[in-house]
């Protein structure tokens, strides 16, 4: 019996842990934190296929057409901006995949995205990355394993791993909980919900741009005079499956 509570208390959590996909929010919710999805800046982005752009003069107006040979590696400037986006060269001796002059290194190339060119080229992509995390429930590594409720808001910050077809982020979390506490007062027993502070890491994935999982180990840190018993003891969440609400 034990075994199987077990069991069934590890496939709530794991089913109960959702990864907040920000990019799929509406822009007018003020309450949901941005997520790094259009944001290159930094990052070495690799695309499986040849893309064309246009150099940018000193003056940051447009200049000749350039097309960058597939596979090669590009660091991001900045955003996804009406469709638009800005990429350096990193490696020198790249050729021109139509002219076969060498393209400089030093200047920013701006890539179009009218025609879902990016979109629709499989690329790699490694750098920084950020975004929002909830966690509604946990298992407790110590004491009696409870599964507990109360959640947990914050944000993370990790690196990025993506591959055409998959993504995996190793990161730390902190962010605000709230957990049940009970208390006696007066012969009676009652719970309260007491405020602290989560924290610890992860590694979260992407198959396919749609399944989803992820694993992370985190504590919770509450007042000493609170009578948490899982102060500052480990936990573990989970996700694995679909999110639907992509």
């Amino acid at each position: 019996m034990n075994i199987l509570r077990s069991q069934l208390a590890l496939i709530c959590v794991f089913s109960m842990m959702i990864v907040l996909d920000t990019a799929a929010a509406p822009a007018a919710s003020p309450a949901v934190n941005p997520n790094d999805q259009t944001n290159l800046e930094g990052d070495r982005v690799v695309f499986s296929l040849k893309l064309q752009g246009k150099k940018i003069k000193p003056d940051n107006t447009e200049g000749d057409v350039v097309c960058i040979p597939g596979d090669t590696p590009l660091r991001g400037l900045g955003s996804v901006t009406n469709d638009e986006i800005r990429f350096q060269i990193i490696d020198k001796g790249i050729k021109d995949c139509s002219t076969n002059v060498e393209l400089e290194t030093d200047s920013a190339i701006l890539v179009k995205d009218e025609a879902n060119t990016i979109k629709n080229n499989p690329y790699s992509r490694f750098g920084l990355t950020y975004g929002s995390l909830l966690i509604p429930y946990k298992l407790q590594l110590s004491g009696k394993r409870d599964v507990m409720g109360g959640s947990t808001i914050g944000g993370y910050l990790g690196r990025r791993f993506a591959h055409p077809g998959s993504e995996f982020d190793f990161v730390g979390f902190i962010g605000g909980t709230s957990v049940p506490v009970s208390q006696t007062a007066n012969g009676q027993t009652s719970t309260q919900n007491i405020a602290g502070v989560s924290y610890g890491i992860g590694i979260l994935g992407t198959i396919k741009d749609s399944f989803h999982l992820g694993f992370v180990l985190g504590y919770d840190h509450v007042g000493t005079g609170s009578g948490y018993q899982y102060r500052d003891l480990p936990w573990i969440a989970a996700e694995f499956g679909f999110e639907f609400s992509k």
